[in-house]
């Protein structure tokens, strides 16, 4: 496991912005990862626990229809999180696609920007997706 520590606290940055802020665990978590690069079991655990791939393996889940726009290049979610992800909420027999293209997450710190896959452009094929029939 990596602890990606800028996007660490740029995330919990804006959760405990927000009114309440964000389960002390959570921030914990935050000071353990960036003291030692890394997070104990409880804490990967709990990560776990409130993710997809936990609702996924408990069958929790129900259809759902979901389109991924997936850069290659990201640095916070990568493919693999995209391909697991398609997978799991494809299987429950949804109208699900994946597509990917060349800037994510990494663009917000100055990587190549390309919000298109081929030929299709990002917003206009969310809109396609959004009003299909």
């Amino acid at each position: 496991m990596v602890f990606k520590s800028f996007w660490a606290v740029a995330l919990s940055a804006a959760g405990n912005a927000t009114p309440g802020g964000q389960d002390q665990e959570v921030n914990d978590g935050l000071v353990q990862g960036l003291t030692t690069n890394s997070l104990t079991q409880q804490q990967q655990d709990l990560l776990k626990k409130v993710s997809l791939v936990s609702a996924c393996e408990a069958g929790t889940l129900y259809k759902i229809d979901a389109l991924y726009w997936q850069s290659a290049s990201d640095t916070l979610f990568n493919m693999n999180d995209a391909a697991h992800n398609f997978t799991c909420v494809s299987a429950l027999g949804g109208d699900v696609r994946l597509l990917t293209k060349n800037s994510g997450h990494d663009s917000l710190v100055g990587a190549a920007t390309g919000e298109q896959c081929g030929q299709l452009q990002k917003t206009q094929s969310i809109v396609d997706w959004t009003t299909r029939s």
